[in-house]
């Protein structure tokens, strides 16, 4: 594709990734070293297609001595302690969310607006396969939901919050283990459960004539 459009790999000065899945880490801008690529090929904090992008950069910056950067990961962690606690003490929230893309549109509100992103506070919602809902304080996303399995609302393809026993009950009926019922929440729930596609340009095609589409987008729409 780079060389399509007239350039060769050996032109390039730097290479952008997006994150992956890494311990917390402040918001920002990375370098992706040795150390970082061995911990996404490993999936030691998780699996998710993220991760490829830093491993495919820094392969290539390794082959081209270019350096190699990620912005914004997905494991961004700037939330106050007031909200990473639940009612288990031995569980803590985490912050995975859509971190590039929630900064990038506060940024770029903040630019219309006139105003530094850190001296705003700001409300951004990210709408894709998942959904995250981020509460940005002076540049720092101080609460959001964990869109990776499906906490929050409802989307494409993952579950949203689910009744904690329903869920006990859901995994007992169906024999489902752990990794199973991670993939379900986080891959084959939501609109696609419901309608077989996460295409929606195709449900909301029928949503004036089918009444339970138009329900199932509603009660997303309420949730989020």
């Amino acid at each position: 594709e780079i060389e399509s459009q007239g350039y060769q790999l050996n032109q390039i000065d730097a290479i952008a990734c997006r994150g992956g899945l890494l311990k917390p880490l402040e918001g920002g801008t990375y370098s992706v070293n040795e150390a970082m690529y061995d911990d996404l090929k490993s999936f030691k904090y998780g699996a998710h297609a993220s991760n490829l992008s830093a491993m495919i950069g820094y392969q290539l910056g390794q082959k081209y001595n270019i350096p190699v950067f990620t912005t914004d990961p997905v494991v961004v962690d700037e939330l106050i302690d007031e909200v990473r606690h639940t009612g288990v003490p031995s569980i803590q929230r985490r912050s995975i969310f859509h971190a590039l893309n929630q900064k990038a549109m506060a940024r770029r509100y903040a630019a219309l607006v006139n105003r530094a992103y850190e001296n705003m506070n700001v409300i951004v919602i990210h709408m894709g396969g998942g959904i995250s809902i981020g509460a940005h304080e002076k540049g720092r996303v101080i609460d959001v939901n964990e869109a990776l399995y499906g906490e929050g609302p409802m989307a494409m393809d993952r579950s949203g919050s689910i009744p904690n026993d329903l869920l006990v009950q859901y995994m007992d009926k169906h024999q489902l283990s752990a990794d199973e019922i991670k993939v379900q929440l986080s891959r084959e729930s939501g609109l696609k459960a419901y309608f077989q596609t996460s295409d929606l340009r195709e449900i909301m095609a029928k949503y004036e004539q089918d009444e339970n589409v138009k329900l199932i987008i509603d009660t997303m729409v309420i949730q989020i």
